[in-house]
């Protein structure tokens, strides 16, 4: 960070009460404050509003509701980058893996040696913290891509958003293959945004690998919604190009959410072959933006937290 940057961030820090509370949190100055507390001081910080959790009634609410009272054992396992692999091998099936190439527990042990010229590295536990996309080995850095893993491998990502799923994750480093368009273009990411069950918004999303992110979203018939999120498409409408099977897209996001109040289903088309990347609880750690407060509210209401209680209810 230069000096002008620096003296900018110095300013708002010291008059900016939420900006500040947020970069401290982020910094782990509030790790030993309890998770409603730390939920409530954070929701006034992003939105400048009181957290209603006594009956929530928004979306965000509702979402910071369901990090401290939907705690289901398996959350654990489909939220862990490595064991979510078995998860949804069971519902959908292997084909839709991808391939996996190592598995450790340190970073020092990485055999990269192992691996083939270009692969990814990632930390299971995390969101993108230390990860790394090789695309020519013989070019990597292997001592700063075993600190930048150390590093992260250190981190408790659950103490930033409080999102109980990652709470106990237990840590590893795996490999997989990369994936590339067949044309050579970057890869293009789909995920697939669930509420009540069910799929109800997906986002095209391009140039992540590259931390240069333009994306645009659509309504479960392929209908351009994303003037509900921003007022200006970072990509127009008109530039994307669906694949072709994208309704068996759709089809495998509905099974992998089925039951689940709120989750988000990563997958990636390769030259027409489905990868399912991930699942997500929380997107945007349980504060997402949108311009349309009626859209907002539309997708509040498919939450029903009174399920939550009755599951729990009958499990105890």
């Amino acid at each position: 960070m230069n000096a002008k940057k620096y003296c900018r961030a110095l300013k708002r820090f010291a008059a900016d009460k939420n900006y500040r509370i947020r970069l401290l949190a982020f910094l782990g100055f509030y790790n030993s404050m309890p998770d409603e507390k730390y939920l409530k001081m954070l929701y006034k910080a992003n939105t400048g509003e009181e957290l209603n959790l006594e009956n929530p009634m928004k979306l965000n609410e509702k979402l910071q509701w369901l990090k401290l009272h939907d705690r289901k054992p398996v959350y654990t396992q489909m939220a862990d980058k490595y064991r979510a692999r078995e998860y949804i091998a069971s519902k959908v099936g292997r084909e839709y893996l991808i391939p996996l190439l190592g598995v450790w527990e340190r970073a020092e042990d990485i055999d990269f040696d192992s691996l083939p010229d270009s692969f990814v590295l990632k930390c299971n536990h995390t969101s993108s913290t230390g990860l790394c996309v090789c695309r020519d080995k013989s070019r990597l850095d292997r001592e700063t891509v075993r600190k930048k893993l150390t590093k992260a491998m250190a981190q408790n990502y659950y103490l930033v958003w409080r999102e109980w799923p990652y709470k106990d994750i237990p840590r590893r480093i795996i490999a997989e293959q990369f994936l590339s368009e067949p044309d050579g273009s970057p890869l293009v990411d789909y995920k697939f945004y669930c509420y009540g069950g069910e799929p109800r918004y997906f986002m095209v999303s391009y140039g992540e690998a590259e931390h240069n992110v333009k994306n645009h979203k659509f309504d479960m018939q392929l209908n351009s919604i994303d003037y509900l999120f921003k007022k200006q498409p970072a990509v127009p409408a008109e530039e994307i190009k669906l694949p072709e099977n994208i309704d068996k897209m759709i089809e495998l996001a509905g099974i992998l959410c089925r039951g689940h109040q709120h989750l988000r289903v990563d997958m990636y088309n390769v030259g027409g072959r489905i990868y399912c990347g991930e699942l997500t609880f929380f997107s945007g750690g349980g504060f997402i933006k949108m311009v349309s407060q009626e859209y907002s509210d539309y997708l509040a209401g498919l939450i029903d937290l009174k399920a939550c209680v009755e599951e729990k209810s009958v499990d105890d």
